[in-house]
């Protein structure tokens, strides 16, 4: 037994396995003695907190002006000494990209201060190909490996999750939701006994915040993270990864075609120069997940070939028109497919094709009515329809416009009998709607909009009462 006080810091425990083999050697002998870990796993902080005086300290990233100083410190040799004004807006491009963290300043401001062209070429070639740079430059080989083991410790379960973080641009903001439908569309989520799919997906979810492989950006009341962005750096690193395992292809903004095989698993487009979409040449025959950015300015012409989809997800394309999705009758194994926020007004008459379509968003479209066909959609999770309007600059408040909501024909959704989202449609005087919906007994979300009628109260009422139960 220890007779004298200690101190003792442990760097990057990674596992609660690894702390509780180490903890077993650290007696407590009353005599005041201290033990600091650090960790970016959450779940390992608190494992490590076994007594009620212990408390974990969540590090801040660095505010943009002690980066600045970080960043002008590490290259000239002074936090006082500023870029002249044409670094001015490179230093802040690639400090937008460090996003704060200590460990990227210090390595991309090792890697200009190297250089002995201090241009703004030269700077912006760093900045434009960072992706490349953390493979090949032994100045930025830390922190490749040290964002890489974020990579190389994930269960075998959770890898595919985290690779698919690469489809999605710099900054952009990941809805909880969508995404976990995603991973779902995709099989990467196996069901265990006693969870739905949805809940072991939520649960991936939740243990990327908890490892800060993503950064929460709204968090709900009772402290749910709805939304998130990855760290610039790590998502080079994830992209890097996912070319490494011809995961994901990207045709990216400055035009290149960024793809590791002959053949394409995932395509995403994130470019606004409609004649590089128009003209790759790539095989898109094995493609299975397809993602096009907001900007792009006309659907593809191999769009159509894409019979092998499970996951679409046209977001923002407000280039998309009626005649574009005649096409996707004929992606049978189709799973997923987001239309939201597009200018579409009308389904394909055939969309009851889809036979394996889990996930139907049509939020913030022209929609107002499903195809006769629809009621074939036995395999339908989440039909999501509506258009809110932010009242805040935040988002928190928000109200439903005015004519939004989707018309429900009687004998549609109690054909969907695996139903769990519901929202938003219209009820009129249809009483066999609401009577359908009382079927509905794995329904787990329902918003319905009653408007200029009145209301078989009776109906609506018995139809609640059977989902009492299920609703949360």
């Amino acid at each position: 037994m220890f007779s004298f006080r200690y101190i003792i810091i442990l760097d990057d425990i990674w596992s609660i396995s690894s702390w509780e083999s180490i903890r077993c050697a650290l007696p407590d002998n009353k005599k005041g003695s201290r033990v600091i870990v650090t960790t970016r796993n959450e779940d390992v902080a608190k494992t490590c907190c076994s007594h009620h005086q212990d408390w974990i300290y969540k590090i801040q990233r660095l505010s943009d002006a002690k980066s600045r100083e970080l960043f002008f410190k590490r290259i000239f040799g002074s936090e006082h000494e500023l870029p002249n004004d044409e670094l001015e807006e490179v230093s802040n491009s690639i400090l937008k990209k460090c996003g704060g963290l200590p460990l990227a300043i210090l390595s991309i401001g090792s890697l200009l201060a190297s250089k002995t062209n201090r241009t703004k070429q030269e700077w912006q070639k760093v900045c434009d190909n960072l992706g490349s740079e953390l493979e090949s430059n032994p100045t930025l080989e830390g922190a490749k490996q040290v964002l890489t083991l974020s990579y190389d410790d994930l269960p075998y379960h959770l890898k595919s999750c985290f690779l698919y973080l690469s489809i999605f641009p710099e900054n952009y903001e990941i809805k909880r939701g969508p995404l976990v439908r995603r991973w779902i569309a995709e099989g990467f989520v196996s069901q265990r006994y006693g969870l739905s799919t949805e809940q072991i997906a939520e649960s991936y979810f939740d243990e990327f915040v908890a490892r800060s492989i993503v950064q929460p950006v709204r968090i709900d009341w009772n402290g749910k993270v709805r939304s998130c962005r990855v760290h610039d750096i790590m998502l080079e690193v994830i992209v890097s990864k996912s070319l490494e395992e011809n995961f994901a292809s990207f045709l990216r903004d400055n035009g290149s075609l960024l793809v590791s095989h002959d053949k394409i698993r995932r395509l995403c487009i994130h470019n606004s120069q409609n004649q590089l979409v128009q003209n790759t040449s790539a095989s898109v025959s094995h493609v299975r997940s397809f993602t096009m950015s907001a900007s792009v300015e006309e659907a593809p012409v191999f769009f159509p070939r894409l019979h092998l989809l499970r996951v679409l997800d046209m977001e923002g394309c407000i280039c998309l028109r009626n005649n574009d999705l005649n096409c996707i009758c004929n992606f049978f194994q189709l799973k997923y497919l987001s239309l939201r926020k597009t200018n579409t007004s009308k389904l394909p008459r055939r969309l009851g094709n889809l036979k394996h379509l889990e996930t139907l968003d049509i939020r913030a479209t022209l929609i107002k009515k499903l195809p006769t066909s629809a009621k074939n959609l036995s395999c339908m999770k989440h039909l999501l329809v509506g258009h809110k309007e932010q009242l805040t600059r935040t988002g928190s408040v928000k109200f439903l416009k005015h004519c939004s909501g989707l018309e429900m024909d009687p004998g549609v959704v109690k054909n969907m009998k695996s139903l769990q989202s519901l929202a938003h449609i219209v009820v009129k005087d249809q009483p066999l709607v609401l009577r359908d919906i009382g079927l509905l007994q794995k329904l787990r979300k329902l918003k319905v909009l009653i408007r200029n009628v009145e209301v078989n109260w009776k109906e609506l009422v018995g139809s609640l009462g059977k989902l009492a139960t299920f609703l949360s």
